[in-house]
C-alpha cells in the first residue's frame, strides 16, 4: 500500500534528477467537467514520459551490491528508455529486453542511451521471459508495473503539486482545482473524490 508519505519521500529523492514540468489550463476539459482542469505536461521530461520518475526512484534506492549487478527490464519503449536514462545517470549497467514487435524508433531511442538491448521473440511475454532469465543470472529487475521496486511512488509524484498555496491532485495527468466549498474544508485526501467526479463528468460528456 502506497500512501502520501511514500510519494513525498519519492519527490525528495528524485527532485535533483527530474525537471519540474508545467501545468497548462485546459479550457475545453474545464468546460466539460464544470471545474478548472489543468494538464500536467510530462512529455517535457527528458525521455518524453512520466515513467522517468519511477525509473529514477527505483534506481536511486538500489544498494551498492544491486547496482553492481546491473538492472534489467522488459519494455515496449517508454519504460526501457526511462530506465536506460536513469541507470546511465547513476552509473548502473542496464539491459532492456524487447520483442520483435517493438517499434524501430523506440529501439533506436533506447540504444542511443547506451544499454544492452536484447530483441527476443514475437511478444512482450517472450521479452519478459528473457528478462526473468537474466534475473536468474544475477541482474536486478525493475519492471514497469510493480510497486516492489518503489517505482509507483515515483510515478505518483506527478500528482504532488502546489499552486497558489492550494493542494491539488493530479489524476491520470489531469489536475483539478477550485473545489466546492464543502470539499475545501475537508482533508487533502478528499481531493480524490473531486478528481474522480471531474473525470466522471468528462467521460459522461463524451
Amino acid at each position: 500500500m502506497i500512501d502520501l508519505n511514500d510519494i513525498e519521500d519519492a519527490r525528495k529523492r528524485i527532485k535533483n534528477h527530474i525537471l519540474t514540468t508545467p501545468l497548462t489550463h485546459s479550457p475545453s476539459l474545464s468546460s466539460i467537467s464544470g471545474v478548472s482542469v489543468y494538464l500536467k505536461l510530462e512529455h517535457h521530461l527528458t525521455t518524453g514520459s512520466f515513467k522517468l520518475r519511477g525509473a529514477f526512484n527505483a534506481v536511486l534506492q538500489l544498494s551498492q551490491e544491486e547496482r553492481a549487478r546491473g538492472v534489467v527490464a522488459a519494455s515496449t519503449g517508454n519504460h526501457g528508455r526511462a530506465l536506460s536514462f536513469a541507470a546511465k545517470a547513476c552509473g548502473v549497467k542496464a539491459t532492456i529486453c524487447m520483442s520483435n514487435l517493438a517499434p524501430d524508433n523506440k529501439i533506436s531511442e533506447i540504444r542511443q542511451l547506451g544499454p544492452e538491448v536484447r530483441i527476443v521473440g514475437k511478444s512482450q511475454d517472450d521479452a519478459q521471459e528473457d528478462a526473468e532469465r537474466l534475473v536468474g543470472e544475477g541482474r536486478c529487475q525493475v519492471p514497469p508495473f510493480s510497486s516492489r521496486n518503489h517505482r509507483r511512488p515515483g510515478n505518483a509524484r506527478t500528482g504532488l503539486s502546489r499552486r497558489c498555496q492550494k493542494w491539488q491532485l493530479c489524476l491520470s495527468n489531469c489536475l483539478v482545482e477550485d473545489q466546492p466549498r464543502e470539499l475545501r474544508q475537508q482533508s487533502k485526501a478528499s481531493d480524490l473524490k473531486l478528481a474522480s467526479l471531474a473525470l466522471q463528468r468528462i467521460a459522461a460528456a463524451r
